[in-house]
């Protein structure tokens, strides 16, 4: 069964707490993959009923990834970062249990919405705490981080097919 306190996702939170001492004052950029909520099905329950025994694995990892997203805050306020530092969550894909009564599961199986919705969180030092309920892509982000946080002029349509996320103009 999985166990939090050795997984992987803990493993990488407290190797890159490490990396991110070792920098020092210098700038920098990480990416951290958190792998838990794709890897449910290490979790193991066993009610008899496999519909029931999924949902329940993906709820347990979802608590363990819960768990690993407070480490990982504890550590950026341990480093003294969060006045200071972007930090962005979110997923590249939902987790479908059928809701579409098409017998979809998981994801990769279709277009749902319970497959492409995923949230998005961003803690930005500077700017004005939000809601945003507009449609976005993660093509976003990258435009975003390189107009908003470095400073990049060029037209986006130069180097992605996405746009910055604070433009809530409405999108095909």
């Amino acid at each position: 069964e999985a166990d939090a306190s050795t997984s992987g996702d803990k493993t990488a939170i407290n190797t890159w707490a490490s990396w991110v001492q070792e920098q020092g004052k210098q700038p920098w950029f990480s990416f951290i993959e958190l792998t838990t909520l794709d890897d449910f099905n290490d979790y193991h329950s066993k009610s008899g009923n496999a519909e029931n025994d999924l949902i329940s694995n993906y709820q347990q990892s979802v608590q363990s990834a819960d768990n690993e997203l407070a480490e990982l805050y504890k550590q950026i306020q341990t480093l003294g970062l969060s006045d200071s530092t972007v930090i962005v969550i979110t997923s590249n894909h939902g987790t479908e249990f059928n809701e579409t009564d098409t017998n979809t599961w998981g994801s990769s199986t279709n277009y749902s919405r319970y497959q492409l919705e995923v949230p998005m969180i961003i803690h930005w030092p500077g700017k004005v705490a939000g809601q945003y309920n507009h449609r976005t892509s993660h093509l976003d982000l990258s435009v975003t981080l390189l107009q908003d946080l470095f400073g990049v002029s060029s037209n986006p349509a130069d180097y992605s097919s996405g746009r910055n996320l604070f433009d809530e103009r409405a999108r095909r």
